[in-house]
């Protein structure tokens, strides 16, 4: 079977596959990682064929450098955070509303919902009438602009 068919073991199986010996390999700690690309991480032969990947091993220092940088950031966002919190509110209570109690303002809720929906309706026939009322003024115009030119000819 061709290497190229072997992409991967199983999902979820711990272990990464060898093509070179076809079996799965456990992923102990080490820098390198056995997978398609394996003889990559070997010298060079010339029976080996092309690599699927590359495995670069990383750079400690720059990755040192950028945790550095980061951490430092983090900590300058904290500090910015700490300095612009809202400070505390202290408002004093007040009575709020106007001069009518909660139950005439709840009585009057009530009542301009139950009929907000005779109120909604009539507003519709209202705007329907005066709809219908435009429509047949234009229907009129047109006739008696046909009146006139009947009378022309």
């Amino acid at each position: 079977m061709p290497a190229s068919l072997l992409l991967a073991p199983p999902f979820g199986s711990g272990h990464l596959w060898d093509p070179a010996t076809r079996h799965g390999s456990a992923y102990a700690g080490s820098r390198h990682f056995v997978g398609l690309a394996s003889q990559a991480l070997l010298p060079h032969s010339q029976d080996a064929g092309p690599s699927i990947y590359t495995v670069i091993p990383p750079n400690l220092s720059r990755r040192n450098q950028l945790q550095r940088i980061a951490n430092k950031e983090l900590e300058e966002l904290e500090k910015w955070k700490e300095q612009h919190r809202p400070g505390v509110i202290c408002l004093t209570p007040q009575m709020l509303g106007g001069a009518a109690s909660e139950a005439d303002v709840r009585r009057k809720q009530q009542l301009e919902h139950s009929q907000s929906k005779y109120q909604q309706k009539l507003k519709r026939e209202q705007y329907e009438r005066v709809k219908r009322e435009a429509e047949e003024a234009e229907l009129l115009k047109k006739k008696a602009v046909q009146r006139e030119k009947v009378r022309q000819s």
